[in-house]
């Protein structure tokens, strides 16, 4: 029986902890306010059932059993000798409390078959969801791997560390973004564990609705490291014998993103970057190392991310009061000082030989400039012609970055500057050696 509360999850350790928010005037010098955390909760729902059984003790312990597994989705284990003529309190206590109570609404009993078929309204403790848990649940896939290490220089990179920094860092900015339930399944033991403790009669009756309420993802990231290296090339000098050292490599990843119910690729990323190059030199040392590496591993999934953000949650204005203009995505997207065009949606244009969307008209109506970002929402400063009577919430969204700003995802194409390491020039030996002699 312990076996059967195991398939289950709270839904607030599926989805994390999530505080509300709300919007306060941008003039005030505030952006956002916290409230409090939305962990989900408990409350009573009354479920029509019905059931069959040899008696009637047992009918009715057949139809209480199918309005929990209908609210719940756990079966409840009953000892049907200990409870002959059950009442509500005789199935609140072995219930564990998960059922309040129940009222008879019909009874009868087959002439032929002697079978008794009941009718009931039960009260049944019921887990609410947080609202986090109603957002598009996304699970990160270990990295696919085509080798368990990767040269770097004079060093050598784990092919598991390399994963495991890829897989946290698309979590954390999925989190951030406040925009997807992530699911780690690396918690699942932990998480099982602490719902065996849930067992009826030893727990208080609330903890009983959070079985069955595990939250299954809807869609898979795969990342995959196709290539990752820099090499060290070594020559020995014709007439010296010293030698002659030059490094150069790359990184090359995609990403892949499955809908779980119909395994359908949805969306499909690939990156690839060159890491600075030294000139052969007698003198040279490799300018890359696993820190810098690591920074434009970082750099590139910090790309997808904001791409697989941006398919399913666009940057939009949600509100327009003037010339200030309330984004739907906070610091997590957006930066202050950045400038974004913004255009409006128009048609929804759909090819007519496949009925699916084409996408949107769109039409430029200005630009937007950053001016204060909170965690889920932005503030911006919008220019252009709009008629405000036209405006609709989610109608105007932003494009590409102007000139100006570093956009958002600038990493991806080069590390962090404290890492970024510019290749030094070869610069020949005082003494004359033979630094542009053949190779051997």
């Amino acid at each position: 029986m312990r076996r059967a509360f195991r398939v289950a999850l709270i839904g607030l350790l599926c989805a994390g902890v999530v505080g509300c928010k709300k919007p306060k005037n941008p003039a005030d010098g505030s952006t956002a306010e916290q409230t409090s955390a939305d962990l989900g909760g408990v409350k009573v729902v009354e479920i029509d059932a019905t059931g069959v059984g040899n008696s009637r003790g047992a009918a009715v312990l057949d139809a209480i059993n199918m309005a929990v597994q209908q609210v719940n989705g756990v079966a409840v284990s009953f000892n049907q000798g200990a409870i002959s003529e059950p009442d509500s309190n005789t199935i609140q206590a072995a219930s564990g409390g998960s059922v309040q109570g129940f009222t008879v609404t019909s009874a009868k009993q087959d002439s032929s078959s002697l079978q008794w078929q009941v009718a009931l309204k039960v009260r049944v403790n019921k887990f609410v969801a947080p609202e986090s848990a109603s957002l598009p649940k996304v699970a990160v896939v270990y990295p696919r791997l085509h080798q368990a290490s990767y040269v770097i220089g004079d060093q050598v990179l784990s092919g598991d560390n390399a994963a495991t920094s890829i897989m946290a860092i698309i979590s954390d900015s999925l989190r951030k973004s406040n925009r997807f339930a992530v699911i780690d399944h690396k918690q699942d033991a932990s998480i099982d564990e602490e719902l065996a403790h849930i067992q009826p009669g030893a727990a208080p009756p609330a903890e009983i609705a959070k079985l069955g309420q595990r939250l299954s993802a809807d869609l898979l990231i795969i990342p995959e490291i196709n290539a990752l290296n820099y090499h060290k090339s070594t020559r020995l000098l014709h007439f010296s014998g010293r030698e002659l050292n030059s490094f150069a490599g790359g990184a090359d990843i995609s990403f892949s993103v499955v809908n779980v119910a119909t395994g359908q690729t949805v969306l499909s990323e690939h990156f690839g970057t060159q890491f600075p190059a030294t000139p052969p030199s007698v003198y040279g040392a490799q300018r890359v190392g696993i820190g810098t590496v690591n920074s434009y591993l970082a750099g590139l999934t910090d790309q997808f991310t904001q791409r697989f953000i941006l398919k399913y949650f666009p940057i939009a204005i949600i509100k327009l009061e003037g010339d200030t203009a309330i984004l739907n995505q906070g610091a997590a997207m957006l930066k202050v000082g950045e400038t974004y065009n913004a255009i409006r949606l128009g048609e929804d244009v759909k090819d007519p030989q496949t009925g699916q969307s084409l996408g949107r008209l769109e039409s430029p109506v200005g630009t937007v400039q950053i001016v204060k970002v909170a965690e889920k929402m932005a503030f911006g400063k919008f220019s252009g012609k709009l008629d405000p009577a036209q405006f609709r919430p989610g109608q105007i969204q932003l494009r590409g970055q102007l000139q100006g700003a570093a956009p958002a995802s600038s990493a991806a194409a080069a590390p962090h500057s404290a890492h970024a390491q510019a290749p030094h020039k070869a610069s020949r030996h005082k003494g004359g050696d033979e630094f542009n002699a053949p190779f051997d």
